[in-house]
């Protein structure tokens, strides 16, 4: 494959692959793991597996990763469980490069893959052990071997497209709106009958494998379709509201320009290709915008496809444009990716991060799906310190419940009640719950020790006074 690039395409190639990794290696291991991440865990081992991967939300994929990781390091290491991921979410990546510039060119491929690259929540995804980046990995993988079937029809590329498909699908319920341009793709090229089977029938028997247990056994009949019909309606959750979702996680607001783009596509006849992520496109934003009232960032549905749209309509602007004007296009559209590319390595890489969004003024009234950013907050060295004490039995936060009970798994975690004060308060400043210091509260404990990072304090242990 190598061998038929350019040199044009070799130099955007490259370009594309180190800033996709430069914005998701770099300080990966750094942040604590936050509430969802430590959920992948499979940490008591007195639960069956197969119980433990019964009573999630969603498909055992993440869960399954996180596990190997966990065999092969002996542990849960920040750095080295997330690995996985942020390899999966920089595959994925050029796994849509490749799709593009075999249904387009490369140029096309190139402005949506590096869209896709510097957007916010695509590099959030890779720097957290979640099933984004895995979904998407595969969901790619499955759509690219699929189009490469109809290019030369190739059984075994259907039956692994297929494969690909089950596990995007194991992964989370989202991998729907990849069916939607495989089915299509395979539909709008004729595909024999018995062959559009062959990708059908593997990818049916791998989700029954799991899923039928699942539904007929496991959380989804108790659990997984409340949480669904919560989200639909919004019940039980602060206000969600897209847009300032999609600025939390892209400051740079210009920066998303560029997918402005997308809706030039109504100005010519839509081909078959196009009208694959248009049809995406379309389905994904109503699901998200008018079924779902609380859809958080699952929004990145309809982005993928906006991506791309916009990507095949900026390459035609550029190319039919009288040369002046497609020249200026191409440099104003450099300058404002190259600006977005600088304005994520500041939000999102340790090095550069000065606290957002942790210290910005984030509107506590929404309900913001945070994470991804870098958080550390000396949870580790809360730990070493609780741990080396005797007689600690609660404990209570100003952060979010999910961390402490994972970085202090012996002890309870407990709220204070109406004749109840933990023994331990741990105060962290900017807390992933936002929540400031309660003077009042503070009056029951005294200091016992505090925790710098790069010489600012970030967290505080208290002990009550009349504790034991």
């Amino acid at each position: 494959m190598l061998r038929k690039l350019n040199r044009a395409e070799m130099f955007l190639l490259v370009v594309l692959f180190v800033v996709t990794a430069i914005l998701r290696l770099p300080g990966l291991g750094y942040s604590h793991f936050y509430g969802d991440e430590t959920k992948t865990f499979y940490l008591d081992k007195t639960i069956p597996a197969k119980q433990f991967l019964l009573d999630q939300r969603k498909g055992p994929t993440q869960f399954l990763v996180s596990w190997t990781m966990e065999k092969l390091s002996g542990g849960y290491d920040e750095f080295v469980t997330r690995l996985p991921f942020a390899l999966a979410g920089i595959a994925a990546v050029i796994i849509l490069y490749l799709i593009i510039k075999d249904l387009f060119n490369y140029r096309a491929a190139f402005i949506a893959a590096i869209l896709l690259s510097v957007n916010g929540f695509f590099i959030a995804f890779a720097r957290t052990i979640q099933y984004q980046s895995i979904l998407l990995f595969f969901g790619f993988l499955a759509l690219y071997l699929v189009i490469r079937y109809v290019r030369n029809s190739r059984p075994w590329l259907l039956i692994a497209g297929s494969a690909s498909m089950a596990l995007a699908c194991l992964a989370h319920y989202d991998a729907v709106f990849f069916v939607i341009p495989v089915i299509y793709v395979l539909v709008k090229n004729n595909v024999k009958l018995k062959n559009f089977a062959l990708f059908c029938v593997p990818v049916v028997i791998l989700l029954a494998a799991f899923y039928v247990p699942y539904i007929v056994s496991g959380y989804f009949s108790t659990n997984t379709l409340g949480y669904i019909e919560r989200r639909v309606t919004g019940s039980n959750f602060d206000q969600n509201f897209s847009p300032y979702t999609i600025f939390v996680y892209n400051p740079f607001i210009f920066g998303l320009l560029p997918l402005a783009a997308a809706f030039f596509v109504f100005f010519k006849e839509i081909s078959w290709q196009k009208s694959v992520f248009l049809l995406w496109f379309v389905l994904a934003f109503l699901t998200f915008q008018f079924v779902f009232l609380n859809p958080g960032t699952h929004i990145y549905n309809y982005l993928i496809p906006l991506f791309v749209l916009a990507g095949i309509q900026l390459d035609e602007l550029a190319k039919t444009a009288p040369k002046f004007f497609g020249n200026v296009l191409l440099y104003v559209l450099t300058f404002v990716i190259a600006l977005q590319l600088i304005y994520s390595l500041q939000v999102y890489l340790p090095s550069f991060n000065k606290g957002y969004p942790w210290n910005a003024p984030i509107e506590k009234n929404r309900h913001l799906f945070l994470y991804g950013f870098p958080y550390y907050r000396a949870w580790d060295k809360v730990q070493d310190y609780l741990y080396a004490k005797r007689g600690v039995r609660n404990v209570y936060t100003n952060d979010n419940a999910t961390i402490a009970e994972y970085y202090l798994q012996k002890f309870d975690v407990t709220p204070p009640g109406s004749n109840f004060l933990p023994q331990y308060y741990v105060f962290i400043y900017e807390s992933q719950e936002f929540r400031p210091m309660d003077y009042g509260f503070l009056m029951n404990y005294t200091l016992e020790k505090e925790f710098y990072h790069n010489d600012a304090p970030v967290a505080m242990v208290f002990r009550r006074v009349s504790a034991d």
